[in-house]
């Protein structure tokens, strides 16, 4: 495709998004997806250099903002604001907080300030953002918030206490706030992607345990190298598409779930009872955990002694 600057006569008509998360993965690819649909896009990344690396070509598109954004910095946020204010006259129609990483690993091994990181990234990061350019929309009586959550926000499996529990609140968080802006002709939604191929695995970050495998949790831990659920997994472009779409929804419901294996999760949630969904977790959980801890006796009776 062909990128060409965006007509200066235009840009008062053009809708103005920001997207969190930008550097790589979902965020790239939406805010690509999102210039090429006709919106000028502030794409917040922590590293500037790189993503002028990565976004190659697209750096010299006018509609295209590379700016530095850490969610975790008041500072910029409060820069971002001003741009806003500014350049766009306060106008602001599309905010996708998609902004997070995973902390994985056996809450017992898990520290207060890696808890504590994992909601400032996921939860308190959107929570800033929203405050800072909710009354933008309010004040227009217009606009969108989509939240990236995951399936993970309406489930839970062993190793993810950090990471889900700071999906679940992102998920109260957003259905309450739903209902408040509500007068005000801004729509909060919720996004809920299931396994994305991306640099999201390679950058998890795990309890000192997880690592070195000296724990009583660690038949737990080939759940997170754990490659055969890769082929219901969503390319990072396909689910660009797909919340591209959603954000032009003119009346979005409170939340959409984004790739097959999200899909699947929902409605076998759906189908089955509270109880027996609880039942067949137990038990796989519990045959997965006592298969691989006979799996590494038998690797360390064979491994030689040191």
């Amino acid at each position: 495709m062909t990128w060409r600057k965006t007509p200066d006569i235009s840009r008062a008509d053009l809708p103005v998004a920001i997207v969190t998360g930008a550097g790589a993965g979902i965020g790239r690819a939406l805010s690509v997806r999102l210039v090429r649909n006709g919106y000028i896009v502030y794409a917040g990344v922590r590293n500037l250099k790189r993503a002028r690396q990565d976004y190659d070509d697209l750096v010299h598109v006018d509609a295209l903002r590379l700016i530095e954004l850490d969610v975790n910095e008041p500072d910029h946020i409060e820069e971002l604001v001003h741009t806003i204010q500014e350049r766009e006259k306060g106008r602001i129609d599309l905010l996708v907080n998609n902004a997070g990483y995973g902390l994985y690993g056996a809450f017992e091994e898990l520290t207060d300030e890696q808890f504590r990181d994992q909601f400032e990234t996921n939860f308190f990061g959107v929570q800033r953002m929203v405050r800072s350019f909710l009354p933008f929309m309010r004040q227009r009586r217009s606009g969108k918030i989509l939240n990236v959550s995951s399936i993970l926000g309406q489930m839970a499996l062993p190793l993810g206490s950090a990471y889900t529990s700071s999906k679940w609140a992102l998920e109260a968080f957003s259905e309450s706030l739903r209902y408040e802006v509500a007068p005000f002709g801004v729509q909060i939604v919720l996004i809920e992607p299931g396994l994305i191929r991306t640099r999201f695995k390679k950058n998890m970050v795990r309890a000192r345990a997880s690592r070195v495998g000296h724990s009583p949790y660690a038949p737990f831990h080939p759940l997170l190298e754990d490659e055969s659920y890769r082929g219901l997994s969503t390319s990072a472009p396909a689910a660009a598409r797909r919340i591209a779409q959603i954000a032009d929804y003119k009346s979005p419901a409170r939340r959409y779930r984004v790739g097959t294996d999200s899909h699947m999760a929902y409605f076998l949630r759906w189908l089955l009872p509270a109880a027996f969904q609880d039942l067949i977790l137990r038990t796989y959980i519990q045959r997965l955990y006592h298969r691989n801890k006979k799996a590494q006796k038998r690797h360390a009776a064979k491994s030689p002694a040191t």
